[in-house]
């Protein structure tokens, strides 16, 4: 299965030594939990982070725009990421939705594929490129794998 992983910010400095990053990310489509590619369409985003001096400049929307435009080249047109507390409102500004419980059932040609927080802390967010696709409580709608 493929993923991308994006670092931003890495350059050369005066001496020629790489400077540190400004934050990093890594995303792909779903698994199962096998490691094999569960839903064709469903992307995932594992993690978005930014150095704390180096917050609130666009690097974090800058890295969310590079995971879903990876995403979308692999086939996902619905995205999903585990969120910290502190990150909701930020997914929740660029159009991302909470799912209302700790999982998020879709159903595949293959049967059914869920897809649980695996922090309890943390909450489970969506966004989708489709107007078809919506969530029905926590069952997502109008995603089947082909």
């Amino acid at each position: 299965m493929p993923t991308g992983v994006v670092v931003l910010g890495v350059r050369r400095g005066p001496r020629g030594r790489l400077r540190r990053p400004v934050g990093g990310s890594y995303s792909g489509l779903a698994l199962a939990g096998d490691g094999q590619t569960a839903h064709t369409q469903l992307g995932v985003i594992h993690g978005i982070a930014v150095r704390p001096d180096r917050r609130c400049r666009g690097a974090a929307t800058a890295l969310l725009t590079a995971c879903e435009d990876y995403l979308a080249e692999e086939g996902a047109r619905v995205m999903l990421a585990e969120v910290r507390p502190r990150s909701v409102e930020f997914f929740a500004a660029r159009g991302y939705e909470t799912v209302p419980g700790p999982a998020l059932v879709i159903p595949t040609t293959a049967g059914t594929y869920v897809h649980g927080q695996t922090t309890p802390t943390t909450t489970l967010m969506w966004r989708s490129r489709s107007a078809a696709v919506r969530l029905d409580g926590t069952a997502m709608v109008g995603l089947l794998d082909t």
